[in-house]
């Protein structure tokens, strides 16, 4: 046997349909119909709403402050760099130039004609 727990103001739920009261024939019952009386909807008390509330709210804040933070991060890293880079002078490697002979000659596609 099973105990069965009740809330204050709700009545237990049955299975078995209401007895019929005495004296009366018992009703066709129409298609779609359970035979049954069900049980009012669950209520939900305003502090239960606005804990609800404010936990989706702080995943929310916690979800928008992972991503922004190392967004952050990175942002003010590459700021950082960019300074340095517009300080700092630009190191470059020179090269001479040198005539160099070759046996083979560029061949380009296309033709060069006057326009007149």
């Amino acid at each position: 046997m099973t105990a069965q727990r009740s809330s204050p103001g709700v009545a237990p739920f049955s299975a078995e349909p209401n007895p019929p009261p005495a004296g009366h024939a018992p009703e066709q019952a129409h298609p779609g119909e359970l035979g049954f009386a069900l049980p009012p909807p669950a209520q939900i008390s305003r502090a239960r709403a606005l804990a609800i509330g404010a936990m989706a709210v702080a995943v929310l804040a916690a979800a928008f402050l992972l991503r922004f933070l190392p967004q952050q991060h990175a942002r003010a890293a590459l700021e950082a760099e960019t300074r340095g880079a517009e300080t700092g002078a630009l190191r470059v490697q020179v090269v001479a130039p040198t005539v160099a002979s070759s046996d083979r000659a560029i061949e380009l596609p296309g033709s060069a004609q006057p326009l007149e």
